[in-house]
């Protein structure tokens, strides 16, 4: 698909669709940016980093056909349909939610933007899980579901271009997130 027809697809995000080429302009960027559900230029959705824009894009289209919804707010955390706050991100399938439509939900705020688009990548990665009906989505060990998550969330990640700055604190995190997971400081 050409930037052009990536420029002008609608994409979903939660309830709200918004067109790319209005989100680019910047007296737009103002007006979204005081909706505190959506994160605004200077943050993260709005980066100069284009592998970074198309990278969001990319997912946001790819969620779509899963009739999966892509959020990216301005918390530092987001919430399971329970209300229970998760730290960075979460995926709920579309058949959990009771409107039959699945989120990937993502909280950027006191993240790196490195940071926050692992955590976007490997929200996506666990919708794929799940949309392939792979059997580590629904293993019983977290352990290793989460280590393959983290894998391919950051092979998706370089495969698209991000650059080796952001990959490198991305794979920092990453270790240290599954270096907590075995040590027991995060439960599953």
């Amino acid at each position: 698909m050409g930037v052009a027809q990536i420029h002008s697809t609608q994409i979903r995000m939660m309830t709200m669709k918004i067109n790319i080429k209005q989100l680019r302009c910047r007296k737009n960027v103002k007006e979204l940016s005081s909706d505190p559900t959506y994160i605004g230029a200077e943050d993260f959705m709005y980066t100069r980093n284009r592998a970074v824009n198309a990278f969001i894009m990319k997912i946001t289209e790819a969620a779509a056909q899963h009739n999966v919804s892509v959020a990216i707010t301005k918390a530092n955390s987001v919430y399971a349909k329970d209300g229970t706050a998760v730290c960075c991100g979460i995926f709920i399938p579309p058949r959990d939610d009771k409107h039959g439509i699945g989120r990937i939900r993502v909280a950027a705020g006191g993240q790196s933007l490195a940071e926050a688009v692992l955590s976007l990548a490997h929200e996506y990665i666990h919708m794929r899980q799940w949309a392939n009906k792979e059997k580590i989505y629904y293993s019983s060990d977290y352990l290793k579901l989460e280590t393959n998550t983290e894998k391919r969330a950051l092979s998706l990640m370089k495969k698209n271009g991000i650059s080796s700055r952001l990959m490198r604190q991305a794979q920092r995190r990453s270790s240290e997130y599954l270096r907590d997971l075995k040590s027991g400081v995060l439960a599953s």
